[in-house]
């Protein structure tokens, strides 16, 4: 029976289980991991509804997710966002950066279902309006997963209290 190499504990860290080489992830990290997946399937789910077809185009009622207009682009978007975030799980500072691009890409393509008028010339992504209001709720979970304590400002840390 192989014996197990004893727990280091830091200066400074209250919970031995929590060393230098073995922390847990944060709320953040979990949460980007989450949201990161979700983004991946979706984006799966919509190259499989679209085909990788006209990659602009997007009139075509069938060509949506549950209720939400979706084209290749989007799809693509979709794809970069849910890997980005299945990256971010590695780090809590990383977590915290993809909560801030979240927020930005999410905010901005709500200002853009807002601004474009659905199968006009510049719809570039098909809006619709499930699509906008879920485009503002991405915006929100970012800065939620941005906002969610890592690190030393973790309870959880040994370094005090949040």
């Amino acid at each position: 029976m192989a014996q197990q190499a004893p727990e280091t504990k830091q200066p400074g860290d209250s919970n031995p289980r929590l060393t230098r080489w073995h922390a847990q992830p944060s709320g953040g990290q979990y949460f980007a991991a989450v949201v990161g997946a979700t983004f991946v399937v979706l984006g799966l789910i919509g190259f499989a509804v679209t085909g990788g077809q006209d990659w602009t185009g997007g009139d075509d009622p069938t060509r949506s997710v549950a209720s939400v207009g979706v084209n290749p682009l989007l799809n693509l978007i979709h794809l970069v966002l849910g890997v980005a975030g299945l990256a971010a799980y590695l780090k809590a500072g990383t977590a915290r950066l993809y909560g801030l691009l979240l927020l930005v890409v999410g905010g901005a393509l709500f200002a853009y279902g807002l601004l474009v008028s659905p199968g006009s010339s510049a719809d570039l992504l098909h809006t619709s309006d499930p699509g906008t209001v879920l485009h503002a709720a991405t915006a929100v979970v970012g800065l939620l997963i941005a906002l969610l304590p890592t690190g030393a400002n973790r309870a959880d840390s040994g370094k005090g209290e949040r």
